[in-house]
């Protein structure tokens, strides 16, 4: 994909980071989850605290379009799979392949033989075809809702 930047995120990123979040949830999940779920999701988005931790804490790989964050995907101890998120305006891209081939590279690179995620209804054709497998489903009580995802590993190949 030419004219892409791949970075990694700042503090100051979290304004973008928390848009491209909104975005890719408004649009590519209104077919797997219902009106009331999404808006229990969406909150997240006004918990300040957790976008700064997952900036200081995790690595967080964005991907960059004219000098826009265009998707994000992050790393947790070196094994787990927080966040992956593209914008709306930019899904079906090929966006969240590149970042995961990079994130992928960073956990080898760290040494890891396995990497993991928790991951929505929406997601899952995408980590399957990434290899992932399934381990099991949850259920995630949010306020008023209860929101399925699913429990998913990849053991990455050795080179």
């Amino acid at each position: 994909m030419n004219n892409y930047i791949i970075q990694e995120a700042t503090i100051n990123d979290i304004p973008a980071l928390i848009e491209v979040f909104k975005s890719s949830i408004k649009t590519a999940a209104t077919h797997d989850y219902t009106t009331d779920e999404i808006s229990e999701w969406l909150r997240s988005a006004k918990n300040g605290k957790r976008w700064t931790e997952l900036v200081e804490q995790q690595i967080v790989i964005t991907l960059h379009r004219n000098n826009t964050i265009v998707g994000f995907i992050s790393l947790k101890d070196k094994k787990y799979i927080d966040f992956v998120y593209v914008h709306g305006n930019h899904q079906k891209k090929g966006v969240a392949q590149i970042l995961m081939d990079e994130l992928i590279k960073t956990a080898k690179k760290q040494g890891q033989s396995t990497i993991s995620s928790d991951v929505s209804y929406t997601a899952r054709p995408f980590f399957e075809k990434n290899g992932f497998t399934v381990i099991r489903q949850n259920k995630n009580k949010r306020g008023s809702e209860v929101l399925v995802n699913f429990k998913m590993v990849l053991t990455l190949p050795t080179v």
